[in-house]
């Protein structure tokens, strides 16, 4: 784990496991909840959970999201290796997800780990204890809680791109290169983050004392980045034309700032009272970087300036608002507080070293912490709850199970329309048409969905709508159905007050 020359003590591997399987484990039951409780409040985690299980080279989302390739929306080679994997152990598709992201969530504290162990020296006494407990808080952050609520795929650039940063400071080229590689085709985009974070760091560095000569493995990797995510992205408009992120997301069609200039200091007011946990570390860590004259400190802030901005402008109002995992950048700036310096160090930067790096960089985490209750939560994940309530066995079998009879007693049913959670658990025996959310609405005989789902006021208008007034439950789930049609006895639905 640590640097070659250093010897290990065995309490840096004992304490190993618990960085790595306590968050897998929070982060993968948090994603089960998402599932078999709450219910899905999009059906975008049960697409991505479908394309990275069992699917085939195109990546075909599932009917329910239209069986188009995944590639029209995001480049993402990566999830076809993912594929691969799936097909060799023996997990279900849910199940499968739920490991993914509890890695995807646990990569960013190995991360840590291994710079506290590996760079600063945290081998001896109870100092591992004490990088085990950062290496989890970081884990645990805010950014990353907020990236939680919407169970997605983008903490995978985050924990992979962050890995690769510490091998490339400890000049483990090999071990880099691995990451760099996985993080680039994780999504089309990925490359442009990482040479964001790689050009600020090397414009600072030649400011810093660092030759160009030395800086040569930084600008290769760069300009693979770069190179890379240019290249994806022209392969998506040429052989994969469709879906346009940046202009469905972010510059609107036509290309305008969505809410004009006016709004725009409201938004940054908003940022200030709503969005404390991302912008507060930045705060501290401009502040710091002034203090102890290091701009180095600041870089990786720097770096996010661009998405900062684009996100100011974006006609979708999570990524406005940097709700959910549009935040993800801002990861990456914070681990830069803390790993920065030191690779500007390694690259022969002529500043001065910082004073009690650990103990200010645990200062500036905790600050993440700062106005959790203003993150966006429309799925009601609650934490930390969310985190140690696995759903039980009996509870997922009997919810898979009466998803099946539903398929199977279709005729009985008639006319169905299904929520989003419902969409994620089942994507592939429904159609986009009958999402409820779907407008023109078409009528309904049976709408089923979830009891606390995100839909649910949806739902409930259009059952009052379409006058369905027979309301079941599949007992011991969260399942529900209304029906104009009397269906007690079908899938072991039993009658529930409406």
């Amino acid at each position: 784990m640590p640097s070659r020359s250093l010897y290990t003590p065995a309490s840096v591997w004992f304490l190993l496991p618990v960085v790595v399987l306590v968050p897998m484990a929070a982060f993968g039951t948090l994603v089960l909840r998402h599932f078999y409780v709450l219910g899905a409040f999009w059906s975008d985690s049960g697409a991505i959970a479908a394309v990275m299980w069992h699917s085939d080279p195109l990546l075909r989302l599932p009917l329910v999201n239209g069986a188009a390739s995944f590639f029209q929306y995001h480049i993402a080679p990566f999830f076809l290796l993912l594929s691969l994997l799936s097909r060799l152990i023996p997990f279900s598709e849910v199940w499968f997800f739920a490991i993914v992201s509890g890695v995807a969530f646990m990569l960013p504290g190995l991360a840590v780990y291994w710079l506290l162990v590996g760079n600063l020296r945290m081998t001896r006494g109870f100092t591992p204890l004490a990088a085990a407990g950062i290496s989890l808080l970081f884990a645990f952050n805010g950014m990353a809680l907020a990236v939680s609520r919407n169970p997605h795929f983008e903490m995978l650039i985050v924990g992979t791109g962050m890995m690769f940063l510490v091998g490339l400071l400890q000049k483990r080229y090999v071990i880099a290169t691995i990451f760099f590689m996985l993080c680039l085709t994780i999504r089309e985009d990925a490359g442009l983050h990482l040479v964001t974070l790689l050009g600020v760091f090397s414009f600072v560095g030649k400011f810093s004392g660092i030759s160009l000569n030395k800086l040569k493995p930084v600008l290769i990797y760069g300009g693979v980045a770069l190179l890379y995510s240019l290249l994806a992205i022209a392969v998506q408009k040429l052989y994969f034309p469709g879906y346009d992120a940046l202009r469905n997301v972010y510059i609107g069609s036509p290309a305008s700032p969505p809410h004009g200039w006016p709004l725009v200091p409201k938004l940054l007011i908003y940022y200030v009272i709503k969005r404390g946990f991302i912008f507060l570390p930045a705060y501290l860590a401009l502040a710091w970087a002034y203090r102890a004259r290091n701009i180095m400190l600041a870089a990786g802030y720097l770096a996010v300036v661009p998405w900062a901005i684009l996100s100011l402008f974006a006609v979708s109002p999570w990524a406005a608002t940097l709700s959910g995992y549009y935040c993800f950048p801002f990861i990456f700036a914070l681990f830069w507080v803390l790993l920065g310096p030191r690779l500007a160090a390694s690259y022969g930067s002529t500043q001065p070293p910082l004073k009690y790096p650990v103990v200010i960089f645990s200062l500036l985490l905790l600050t993440s912490y700062i106005e959790l209750g203003q993150q966006y939560n429309p799925g009601h994940i609650a934490l930390p709850q969310s985190f140690y309530q696995l759903p039980s066995a009996q509870l997922r079998h009997v919810t898979a199970q009466a998803l099946q009879d539903f398929v199977q007693d279709k005729a009985q049913l008639g006319s169905v329309k299904i929520d989003s959670g419902v969409a994620a658990l089942d994507p592939r025996d429904y159609t986009g048409a009958q999402l409820v959310e779907m407008q023109p609405s078409l009528p309904a005989d049976t709408i089923i969905y979830f009891a606390n789902g995100y839909q649910l006021a949806l739902v409930l208008a259009a059952a009052q709508k379409e006058q369905l007034d027979n309301y079941y439950l599949v007992p011991g789930t969260s399942l529900r159905v209304v029906s104009r049609r009397q269906l007690t006895g079908i899938a072991g639905l039993a009658p529930a007050p409406g």
